[in-house]
């Protein structure tokens, strides 16, 4: 199993070398970095993380939150598509495995049913440029109240149909439970708090459900292969 810790939760005042050295000295194989702001940001962080022998094993989508994939509005939407593809792009300058995407946003402006349809024509309009740049968009669902169920969330990826989509989860009603939901394409899971599971416990869960077993505690993403 390899480990790696989510960037923005180390020591945000510090300078980017010096957090990703304390990376490096804590003990972990690689972090999840922010969305860069420019190429030049992405090619600065991949170069750090090889000086000091790391990976940068995923990155955040960074618009999904401000332009949602499942907003109603078509011009919110193409912002959103066109922040995931920009993600994209600067994973593959990274090196990274995949980017972090949340699929929709339920509110007061989008009803489930309407999340569900138009978050899924967004990710169908990016899973050709994510097998373009050999990148994976991990489905990342987490406080937007969207796919509340394990079963519900096995139908959504299914439903996309793509082996390009693994899923990576974090949300505080998580349990070990639903990895065995998940369809046998899933390689990182995700969790918040869990209280009081151990490291031992959550690896035999996912052996159990033959996916890579990955750990994440509170700000942390890993991921398994």
């Amino acid at each position: 199993m390899k480990k790696a810790i989510c960037l923005g939760s180390v020591v945000p005042r510090w300078d980017l070398e010096r957090r990703i050295a304390l990376i490096k000295e804590a003990g972990y194989d690689g972090f999840e970095s922010h969305h860069p702001g420019s190429e030049d940001e992405a090619k600065q962080i991949k170069a750090l993380a090889e000086k000091y022998g790391l990976v940068v094993h995923s990155l955040m989508g960074g618009t999904h939150w401000q332009f949602p994939l499942s907003a109603p509005d078509p011009e919110t939407r193409k912002k959103g598509i066109e922040g995931i593809e920009q993600a994209l792009n600067f994973a593959a300058i990274m090196g990274a495995e995949g980017v972090l995407v949340v699929p929709a946003v339920v509110n007061e402006a989008t009803d489930y049913k309407t999340a569900w349809e138009l978050s899924m024509q967004s990710l169908q309009q990016l899973i050709p440029v994510a097998k373009r740049l050999g990148v994976q968009i991990w489905i990342e669902n987490v406080w937007n109240r969207f796919l509340l169920s394990p079963l519900e969330f096995a139908a959504y990826i299914d439903e996309l149909n793509s082996k390009r989509i693994p899923t990576e989860m974090a949300s505080l009603a998580l349990t070990l439970m639903w990895a065995t939901y998940l369809p046998t394409g899933s390689r990182s899971i995700g969790f918040g708090c869990l209280g009081s599971a151990s490291s031992e416990s959550m690896s035999k869960t996912f052996a159990s459900a033959s996916i890579g077993s990955s750990i994440c505690s509170k700000a942390m993403s890993i991921g398994g292969k």
